[in-house]
């Protein structure tokens, strides 16, 4: 069985999940996105990360980070955190 054959197997076999899959990332996506105007203008998000200590900033990659704007808002939530786990999830349960 060739590669293109096996890929083309696995595709048609989990294609109900896979679509599920995406519509929850999608979903998600979207309710971070959301979000993000509730915090934009909160000057005490950003003095609490300073606040925070270096081993916890390190750890869930906020050093240098400002989450008041959207490239940091959408890099610290859904990059560093969350969308990796998912991935992880997806693999390891297919």
């Amino acid at each position: 069985m060739g590669a293109a054959e096996f890929l083309h197997r696995e595709l048609r076999d989990r294609t109900r999940a896979l679509v599920f899959w995406c519509v929850g990332v999608a979903a998600y996506i979207t309710l971070i996105a959301s979000i993000f105007p509730s915090i934009r203008d909160s000057p005490q998000l950003d003095q609490l990360l300073k606040d925070y200590p270096e081993a916890l900033k390190s750890l869930f990659g906020l050093g240098g980070v400002n989450l008041t704007t959207g490239a940091g808002y959408i890099d610290t939530e859904l990059f560093n955190i969350m969308l990796p786990l998912l991935v992880i999830v997806l693999a390891v349960g297919s």
